[in-house]
């Protein structure tokens, strides 16, 4: 009986919000003066775990074989066959806004970095309502590879892909998990 309880109670962890109360907030914004192609810079991020699956661009551009999920806005770009099944969307660029600055920046492979996979894993968004899942700052050094040129960008899967300039393409080579933005 004391096992059915203490599965039970890991199994309403994730429904809780407990994460939001652990984590003190930082105010860390990103500092754009330093972004350029070719270039490294510290950049912050506001994420929740939901936003791995929300996400999404368009483009028929590649940079260092990493795309949007799409080439257009209904054809998607077609999975090398060779890849795992399940990489944390490794070669994947999504759109991303920065901490403080709200700067829209796209990011290849975010989830794939140690400390977001971990993180997704642990706090895992299905199932589980968005507002229940803690928001956080995730610091991250980044190289710039590229421009994208008025790609489209969707906020959630059932959203309108909306063009807002050209944003600055990156591959993080590290990222640690900072904050809960709503402490």
């Amino acid at each position: 009986m004391i096992a059915t309880l203490v599965l039970a109670g890991m199994a309403m962890i994730p429904f809780m919000g407990l994460g939001k109360r652990f984590e003190q907030k930082q105010n860390v914004p990103s500092d754009t003066g330093e972004w350029k192609i070719g270039g490294t810079a510290k950049v912050h991020v506001t994420l929740v775990t939901a936003d791995y699956n929300k996400l999404n661009c368009y483009s028929d551009k590649e940079f260092e074989g990493k795309h949007c999920q799409y080439q257009t806005e209904t054809q998607s770009f077609r999975p090398n066959p060779n890849a795992p099944i399940d990489d944390n969307k490794a070669d994947l660029i999504q759109p991303y806004r920065t901490h403080g600055t709200n700067k829209l920046i796209f990011i290849a492979g975010l989830w794939a970095t140690p400390a977001l996979s971990t993180r997704l894993h642990f706090e895992t968004p299905r199932g589980v309502a968005e507002n229940k899942l803690a928001r956080f700052v995730a610091e991250c050094e980044v190289r710039f590879v590229g421009q994208m040129k008025n790609p489209g960008i969707r906020w959630s899967p059932s959203g309108k892909w909306i063009q807002e300039g050209d944003p600055l393409v990156a591959i993080p080579t590290s990222c640690s998990i900072l904050a809960n933005e709503n402490s």
